[in-house]
């Protein structure tokens, strides 16, 4: 639970009301809280860590609302009717929302992986070994790979897919890498608001299906002094997850990033904020923060 002195407030959710899917109006007793002058754009982060941006809109009866970018946090939590949806402000432009249902929180799925079976008893035995082989050639893929990297090999499979856009300390503006096949993530202007801790490194992270492995940039690294030793952690909603690191030319790459990538249902062009949680100068964890699109 987080503590603000400022009260939260409560709505609850009734689909049969259309304008509540495409724009919230807030508590008129409760902009006396707000900033002023009104900023642009509110966050929306939900207790496992993800985020939407939204755009506050005021009536010409002054009455305020969330507008642009409220019908996707909806679409994408999916409430349904006498949910309690719960809005705690931090005084500047961000709301942590919590979701209750009967009474208790509303906890994101994990992705579900259906495997069709056949009727056959014989062929379900193949599958289950064809299943294991499958995994064994991933895992030797992966390890394959790292052991390639480290000895600076230029695989162009894989050089078509590692892009990273790096968060420039000194300016705060995102420079973009150079191959054709990569999804570029959306600028955004403060990656800081969205991190446990401001003071902590970050960097933002490519949105690509289709990467194995999370990159971090050599002048990330230079930036921010980074260190490894081999040991990390990824961290997102869903808990921990033990990575395995290798080099590769002047980057670091991190597995396995797709698992991290798919359990928080990411898709193309939503901003992937990776958080570096240090201890002492060594690396041990990186914290992914999702903005969605």
């Amino acid at each position: 639970m987080v503590f603000t002195p400022y009260p939260d407030f409560l709505i609850v959710y009734n689909s049969q009301d259309l304008s509540l899917s495409q724009r919230l109006v807030l508590p008129s007793d409760y902009r006396q809280y707000y900033p002023t002058p009104l900023p642009q754009t509110a966050v929306l982060r939900k207790p496992e860590g993800i985020f939407w941006t939204v755009k506050w809109a005021i009536s010409p009866e002054e009455e305020i609302s969330f507008g642009d970018g409220w019908s996707k946090f909806i679409a994408d939590n999916g409430p349904i009717d006498r949910d309690f949806l719960i809005f705690s402000y931090d005084g500047s432009r961000s709301f942590l929302v919590s979701i209750f249902r009967n009474g208790l929180p509303v906890k994101p799925e994990a992705p579900v992986t259906i495997q069709e079976i056949s009727d056959d008893d014989e062929e379900d035995e193949a599958a289950d070994n064809d299943a294991g082989d499958d995994d064994d050639k991933d895992e030797d893929y992966d390890q394959n790979m790292i052991t390639s990297l480290s000895l600076g090999s230029s695989d162009e499979e894989y050089d078509a897919d590692t892009t990273v856009c790096e968060v420039n300390k000194a300016h705060r503006t995102l420079k973009k890498g150079s191959t054709s096949q990569r999804i570029r993530a959306q600028p955004i202007g403060d990656p800081e608001m969205y991190l446990d801790d401001p003071k902590n490194p970050c960097f933002i992270a490519t949105s690509s299906p289709c990467r194995r492995m999370l990159v971090i940039a050599m002048q990330v690294i230079k930036d921010y002094d980074l260190k490894f030793d081999g040991i990390i952690k990824f961290i997102d909603g869903f808990g921990e997850l033990e990575g395995k690191i290798g080099n590769w030319k002047d980057r670091v790459v991190v597995y396995p990033w797709q698992v991290i990538y798919s359990r928080n249902d990411a898709k193309p062009g939503d901003v992937i904020i990776c958080e570096i949680l240090r201890e002492g100068d060594v690396v041990r964890s990186i914290k992914a923060h999702f903005v969605k699109k």
